[in-house]
């Protein structure tokens, strides 16, 4: 793709990439950082024309809920929300045509992540994963939740350039919804396959994923069981009710009740609910019906939360947050899944599934070692070539 010469000429600090197949963009100048919704909200109002690129990591407060997310260590640093309007950007289009925006110059100031709560990494055992996951299905017998998405960090040292592993990545598994973030000391880098939402104009859309299975797996088994069925039905049924908050109630339906997604590598099964948004929405109060996305906390959405903060060590970060753009009357955001981060000579990388009550410890382990595979493999191809 051309905008991966584009990255090139332009790269500096605060250089974002979204690329898409029909229309790329690539934010060249930063302008403004904003840290809050409501001086978010208010600049997109203010410069109705510029291009706005960021993300919402989920230990971010969005949600109002009632205990707090962010008490726990971080990984590499960074902020709960981070939102760059860019003077100049490049949009580039499937035909190659390049064309150059420019947006008025900006005044804020670009402000150090806070660091006072980074913490050492420890790896996470096969045994003490398969223990909590027992756990997590002793408390869905008693009926504390139904679901609960269990995840945990991996690292692995690196010192090629980040963005040439995105680069390789995309060119082997391109699928969805991918950004590239330099932020200077950190590089994020979203392989993501998951859409949260897509807003134009009033119309909306979800597309939750749930289920996975192996390239080589038996496809029919996948597409017939009963317990990735039931999975995805009851997260499309959350997400529907999250988008009840803001969508006018006779314009919702689910478009695609069960959809077969495939990666290359693997495959997963999603489906889309469609509504048309009140005509008093505005972003923050998407943000705050629809946050975090229910594919990556269970069911019910809040005691499954509380369930995550108690059993996982570490905060999540910008993994299973939201990463996207926003442009004069479109907003795009993914679930922040498949996404690294590198910091200080490391790169890490979040794993997870979600748990029910006929979850088998041992499958849901090889399902995360899965997730991960198709990073490792190129990883261990950009260390090498470096």
């Amino acid at each position: 793709m051309k905008v991966f010469d584009l990255y090139r000429k332009h790269q500096k600090p605060f250089t974002c990439v979204i690329p898409r197949e029909e229309l790329s963009y690539i934010g060249v100048e930063a302008a403004d950082f904003y840290y809050d919704l409501a001086s978010l909200e208010s600049a997109m109002q203010n410069y109705p024309d510029a291009f706005f690129a960021g993300y919402f990591a989920y230990e971010n407060q969005l949600a109002g809920l009632p205990f707090c997310l962010a008490q726990k260590p971080l990984l590499y640093p960074h902020h709960p929300m981070l939102w760059i309007r860019y003077s100049k950007w490049v949009e580039v289009h499937a035909d190659g045509r390049e064309v150059y925006k420019e947006s008025a110059p900006g005044e804020s100031l670009w402000l150090q992540p806070d660091r006072s709560s980074m913490g050492e990494y420890q790896a996470l055992s096969k045994n003490t994963y398969e223990k909590t996951v027992l756990q997590i299905k002793d408390e869905i017998a008693r009926g504390s939740y139904y679901q609960v998405n269990y995840t945990h960090p991996l690292r692995v040292s690196f010192s090629a350039k980040p963005w040439d592993l995105f680069e390789a990545y995309y060119k082997k598994f391109a699928a969805g919804h991918f950004a590239y973030f330099d932020l200077g000391d950190t590089q994020v880098l979203s392989f993501s396959p998951e859409l949260f939402f897509a807003q134009d104009g009033r119309s909306i859309k979800v597309q939750p994923i749930k289920g996975t299975l192996a390239k080589d797996g038996d496809l029919d088994l996948f597409w017939k069981s009963k317990k990735e069925q039931a999975e995805l039905y009851m997260i499309t049924d959350l997400m529907r009710n999250d988008l009840y908050q803001v969508c006018e109630p006779e314009s919702l339906r689910v478009a695609k009740v069960k959809a077969l997604l495939d990666l290359g590598n693997l495959y997963h099964l999603y489906s889309q609910v469609e509504g048309s948004l009140k005509e008093d929405a505005k972003f923050s109060s998407l943000m705050q019906a629809l946050f975090p996305a229910g594919s990556i906390t269970g069911c019910p959405k809040i005691r499954s939360q509380e369930e995550i903060q108690k059993i996982e060590k570490y905060q999540r970060g910008i993994y299973t947050g939201n990463i996207g753009y926003i442009y004069k009357n479109k907003i795009e955001l993914n679930v922040a899944i498949r996404t690294a981060v590198t910091y200080n000579d490391d790169i890490f990388y979040h794993v997870g599934s979600g748990i029910v009550y006929d979850s088998i410890p041992e499958k849901e382990w090889r399902e995360c070692q899965l997730k991960a595979q198709a990073f490792k493999e190129v990883l261990d191809a950009s260390v090498l070539q470096k």
